[in-house]
């Protein structure tokens, strides 16, 4: 398994631009799931929550190993 940190600065930010647009998806799925009997969207929403904060910390560190 090849590191996002081995790659080089631009296939990078290519990541980095993937991760901000599963973000953005995810959110939207979120919404969607308004929808949903109360017992599915509890977790839906539960598991959709903890992929955005594990999108968020890898932004973080693809953003901390840019510089």
């Amino acid at each position: 398994m090849r590191l996002v940190y081995d790659l080089p600065s631009e296939d990078r930010l290519s990541v980095f631009g993937l991760h901000l647009h599963l973000r953005v998806l995810l959110e939207e799925a979120r919404g969607l799931s308004r929808n949903l009997a109360y017992h599915r969207r509890a977790r839906l929403e539960s598991r959709i929550g903890e992929t955005l904060d594990e999108v968020d910390r890898q932004i973080v560190e693809l953003r901390a190993t840019k510089g």
